[in-house]
């Protein structure tokens, strides 16, 4: 979604009274068995998948199944879960869930060995599809995307203000419609921080591929929990910093 915004556009010192197109940023808050837990900035579309995934990636619950109850009231979400699932977020909340891999409930996160490869042309080719179908950037210039693809074909995508967003929106509708993602790759089009890579590893996606390049936390993360990390990924050309050997021979 977008907004019409008057501006003054300075151009070689002439300036320009025009309209321009601006991302709209809402602020939602999510509430937790009834406790106020969670303000995010984000895009208005899909919601309900941002919420999903966010709980999900940040280790809160392990299926949808143990969501009892969400409910949309304006930009508050209100949710519910079992409680045996939150008496463990409550124990772990001191030690932020989105930063580390310790005393988080419920699974290890470790991808485990993965039949999914990729080839340079597949690299080059879903590149071009999240540049293509990111549609509110291509209008806008200000948002974040994030897709997911199997056998060079792209199942979803989602787009957001926050980078982080973006994923949690993909991992929330994969959640949401019990689809599996550990046979499938992941396209991102912002840099691959540490956080980043650990929605990725909760999710269990194997592969993640973006046209900006990873930080170092991301790739030492990405090395210990076996994720191919594909960087710079532009034109014919592209960097594999971790787990290269799912890099298919062409």
């Amino acid at each position: 979604m977008e907004e019409k915004r008057k501006i003054v556009q300075v151009n070689s010192g002439r300036r320009i009274q025009k309209q321009d197109l601006v991302a709209t940023e809402i602020a939602l808050t999510i509430w937790l068995n009834r406790r106020k837990y969670f303000y995010l900035p984000c895009s208005p579309e899909h919601l309900k998948y941002l919420v999903t995934g966010l709980l999900f990636t940040s280790g809160i619950i392990t299926s949808k199944s143990e969501i009892s109850k969400m409910e949309m009231r304006g930009y508050h979400c209100h949710v519910e879960i079992e409680k045996a699932r939150f008496r463990a977020f409550e124990k772990n909340q001191k030690q932020s869930p989105a930063l580390a891999l310790k005393n988080i409930p419920g699974k290890s996160w470790k991808i485990k060995n993965s039949p999914v490869t990729i080839s340079a042309k597949k690299v080059q080719q879903l590149v071009a599809y999240l540049q293509k179908y990111s549609r509110l950037f291509l209008r806008t210039g200000c948002l974040h995307a994030a897709g997911l693809a199997k056998d060079g074909q792209l199942i979803c995508l989602h787009e957001d203000v926050g980078r982080h967003n973006a994923i949690d929106k993909v991992v929330g509708e994969c959640v949401m419609k019990d689809m599996d993602m550990s046979d499938k790759i992941l396209l991102f089009s912002g840099r691959m921080s540490a956080e980043i890579v650990l929605k990725t590893c909760r999710a269990g996606i194997p592969i993640v591929v973006s046209p900006a390049p990873p930080t170092s936390r991301g790739v030492e993360i990405a090395e210990k929990q076996n994720i191919t990390l594909i960087g710079f990924a532009r034109g014919n050309r592209f960097n594999v910093y971790s787990h290269w050997k799912r890099l298919e021979n062409d």
